[in-house]
């Protein structure tokens, strides 16, 4: 057992709540130089090791024979389990180390809790769940009972209660300098056939307790946003909250109408990218909309008992029909084309169900295409398949006819997803191809699936080394009894089998399980707490990225923790109080209070300093800290985030260079505003996006150098800002009477007006939303929806270009105009 001295530790740092000292970040223990040390019986599994590392903390494991000879004064927090025979504790030396500052985890041993203030009673208890007070609503059920002593004193936090509410089960206190955690039963149990923690909120119990300091992140969290669980909230806001949740990509339904969901999207969009979000379209393919069901009830796809699939929530069509495959692509095309979507998801196109054969009414696909291409090919209808009086009958033995049948379905799969994935990548967005990732349920490991729903992973996986795809496997419950190591099992399945430089991601669906299944397999109905975090602390060990299905089943305490397990691989040394050593596979996210500091990363300046965080790239660095005087702080040109990882980099006082290689586009969010911007060294017009407090510049997909200008003097011609998308104009705006002019034609198609110009009379008029205006050259009178307005400075002819005053058209289309001075810029936003 390697010993870990507390001078120097390499430790994964994790979950923190945010600094607020610098370098000790909070006033509780900073956990890159803590010891942790568990003690169990000699031949028993570690209860606490594995969740102590899925938030990067390494945990020394000792059995219980060596508990004696530990030097305490070293450890920092102690834990022992149930197990551990009371001879071998050292009752006094642990509980003097617990009044010296020492943190203690103690499970069970009364002798012990009772000198550290913790009173029993003479009654026992049993009970086969509890209730967590930090999270009342999630019920905790085990499948069996355990009997527990009955805790008695009330001067001690309780965090855990019987599910009747009558007896505290985990419990904390302060003992001198020290704190403590007693749990009344064992936190983890390990069986044969199944593990599972006991008490899920273990982690927040003893981060709350112990004061504990985590200090790394990585916000690379992929999530599924279905809008008819979100068509009522403020898109901005929703954006703000998937930031500070660490979400980097948000899927997005693209099974609702255009004209339903376009002043929705447009704005979350263009919120999220302004956050460093980015967002696809996520497609659920054989369903289009539920429209597109109404509409064309000849391409419905058809059961085995030939009535239209409809099954579960989605309205199947028989994308086999070539002209129901058209008129897909030509959705497909203009879904794209009527957002500013980031790519897309080709997520789910299977056949259905699950269950194969055993439910006729949900077996698909039987429409009349399938049948007659089936028919000529074998001279059978697959129909009879489902007929109990037929020969071919799915029942029957050495069937010919459903062996082939099912290949016939797997092929289709496989031919439909590439027609899909093969159109998409022939469309373009500015002139560059969309980023794709194929969504589809795991069948080698579960070869189940490969006949029941006609996934062929091996074909997916020729598909993806053919297209260079994101290929995410979402694993079907029927594997969900092997817990956190089925990704480990589905990975050995498909890495060997792709190209080298591709990659598998993991969806995990966190959804309510049945009560049978969760009472004797799982403690809580949904994936939440311990379960949860293992769960991606093992797909990130695997993977750079994870996927969670949905944004509306997580829970929010989940979302506050998971930023922090996905950086549990990332590990910091820290030298002294200005200097730390790292060593990540990924870009990672150091927190701190970083306020007027300067950051060297092997002697280099880095620009990737934020208020309170500082990006470090992968690899092996060297990083230190001083302080610099704070106007030099907020003049300093700084990479506030980037969701992509940072190959090089180089920063100078008006110029910064950062060279990034990625499958996807890159947000690069910075404190000011690029007066030039150059890719690959070639002067070149960004999509730049302002969010109410910094700028956001959108790269795209590949391997490129972006650089960043600033030049002094650069920023004497105000920009633009419309719905925080910033709008270049070939023509440069004018300033007369402290007001601005734009060419009439540039601003009117920016702000999406409708409008004519009557040269005769000089005069435009136009309208939006319901909200129209007249406006006439060289006069000082206008008209804002039937009423008459003067105009401070009027619309002028300069040099053939016809100008028109800024404010009022904004105003009288209902946009509320600013001028923020420290940017020099002028932002334009639709009124409510």
């Amino acid at each position: 057992m390697k010993n870990w001295s507390k001078k120097c530790l390499f430790q994964v740092l994790l979950l923190g709540l945010i600094a607020s000292t610098f370098f000790q970040f909070t006033y509780g223990q900073d956990t890159s130089v803590i010891r942790i040390v568990e003690v169990i019986k000699a031949n028993e599994e570690s209860s606490y090791q594995k969740m102590f590392t899925d938030f990067g903390m390494l945990v020394e494991v000792i059995h219980e024979e060596d508990l004696s000879t530990l030097e305490l004064s070293d450890v920092d927090i102690l834990i022992i389990t149930q197990s551990v025979a009371d001879h071998c504790i050292p009752e006094a030396s642990i509980v003097k180390a617990v009044g010296s500052g020492m943190q203690l985890i103690v499970e069970r041993h009364q002798s012990l809790g009772r000198q550290l203030g913790v009173d029993f009673g003479t009654d026992t208890k049993q009970i086969d769940g509890l209730i967590d007070k930090m999270h009342p609503t999630v019920n905790i059920f085990w499948d069996e009972k355990v009997t527990i002593p009955m805790i008695t004193n009330k001067d001690l936090s309780v965090h855990c209660l019987s599910s009747d509410k009558s007896t505290p089960v985990v419990v904390s206190g302060q003992y001198q300098k020290g704190s403590f955690v007693y749990s009344t039963v064992g936190a983890y149990v390990n069986e044969t056939d199944y593990q599972y923690y006991r008490i899920p909120f273990m982690m927040q119990i003893v981060s709350k307790t112990f004061a504990l300091d985590f200090s790394i992140k990585r916000d690379q969290m992929i999530v599924y946003m279905d809008w008819g669980y979100y068509y009522d909230q403020d898109p901005e806001q929703l954006a703000q909250q998937f930031k500070k949740a660490g979400i980097s990509e948000v899927h997005l339904s693209a099974w609702y109408e255009i004209d339903k969901t376009k002043t929705f999207y447009d704005k979350f969009i263009n919120a999220c990218n302004g956050q460093g979000i980015l967002v696809y379209a996520w497609f659920e393919f054989p369903m289009v909309t539920e429209q597109f069901w109404h509409d064309h009830p000849e391409w419905r796809e058809k059961t085995g008992t030939l009535e239209d699939a409809h099954v579960s929530w989605r309205y199947l069509m028989a994308m086999e029909n070539p002209a129901c495959m058209d008129a897909i692509k030509a959705y497909v095309k203009d879904y794209l084309g009527a957002f500013n979507w980031d790519g897309v998801d080709i997520a789910e196109l299977y056949f259905e169900s699950p269950d194969g054969f055993k439910f006729p009414e949900t077996f698909t696909p039987l429409s009349d295409d399938v049948r007659s291409a089936f028919k000529a090919k074998t001279g059978v209808d697959p129909i009879e398949l489902f007929d109990a009086s037929s020969p071919y009958h799915h029942s029957k033995s050495d069937n010919a006819i459903k062996t082939q049948f099912l290949q016939y379905r797997r092929d289709l799969v496989t031919a439909l997803n590439e027609e899909i994935i093969s159109s998409v990548k022939l469309l373009k967005k500015g002139g560059l191809p969309y980023s794709i990732y194929v969504t589809q349920i795991e069948s080698i490991k579960d070869s189940k699936m490969y006949d029941n729903i006609g996934v062929d992973a091996n074909a997916f996986i020729k598909l993806q080394n053919k297209y260079d795809f994101f290929y995410i496997v979402e694993d079907p419950f029927t594997l969900w009894a092997l817990g956190p190591a089925r990704y480990s099992e589905i990975s050995k399945h498909y890495k060997g089998k792709m190209n080298s430089d591709k990659d598998v991601l993991f969806d995990i669906n966190i959804v309510e399980r049945s009560r049978v299944a969760y009472e004797n397999l799982y403690p809580t109905a949904k994936q939440t707490g311990l379960e949860l975090y293992d769960l991606i602390a093992h797909a990130m060990s695997l993977s750079d990225r994870v996927c969670l299905y949905a944004a509306h089943t997580l829970y929010d305490h989940d979302y506050e923790m998971l930023p922090y397990v996905m950086a549990h691989k990332s590990q910091v040394e820290k030298v002294n109080s200005g200097h730390i050593k790292t060593q990540s596979e990924n870009t990672f996210k150091y927190l701190g209070d970083m306020k007027h500091k300067e950051v060297l990363i092997d002697g280099q300046v880095s620009p990737f300093v934020n208020s309170d965080f500082i990006l470090i790239p992968s690899g092996t660095h060297d990083v230190e800290f001083k302080v610099i005087p704070a106007e030099t702080f907020e003049k300093n040109m700084r990479i506030l985030d980037f969701n992509g990882e940072i190959k090089r980099f180089k920063s100078t006082a008006d110029k910064i260079e950062l060279e990034y290689q990625e499958k996807r586009n890159g947000l690069i969010t910075i404190n000011f505003v690029p007066t030039e911007i150059l890719l690959d060294d070639v002067q070149t017009s960004l999509e730049v996006l302002y969010n109410g407090e910094s700028f956001t510049v959108k790269a795209p997909l590949g391997k490129h150098k972006l650089t960043l200008v600033n030049a002094p003097n650069g920023n004497e011609s105000q920009k633009l800002f419309i719905q925080g998308k910033y709008v270049h104009f070939e023509s440069k705006p004018l300033l007369v009477n402290n007001n601005s002019l734009y060419r009439a034609e540039e601003l009117l198609s920016a702000l999406g007006v409708d409008f004519d110009y009557h040269s005769s009379y000089k005069t435009y008029t136009g309208g939006k939303n319901g909200y129209v205006f007249w406006i006439q050259l060289d006069n000082p009178y206008a008209k804002a929806n039937g009423k008459e307005v003067y105009l401070e400075t009027v619309g002028i002819k300069n040099e053939d270009i016809n100008y028109v005053p800024l404010k009022f058209i904004c105003q009288a289309l209902n946009f509320k105009v600013s001028y923020i001075p420290k940017y020099h810029i002028v932002t334009v936003n639709a009124m409510p």
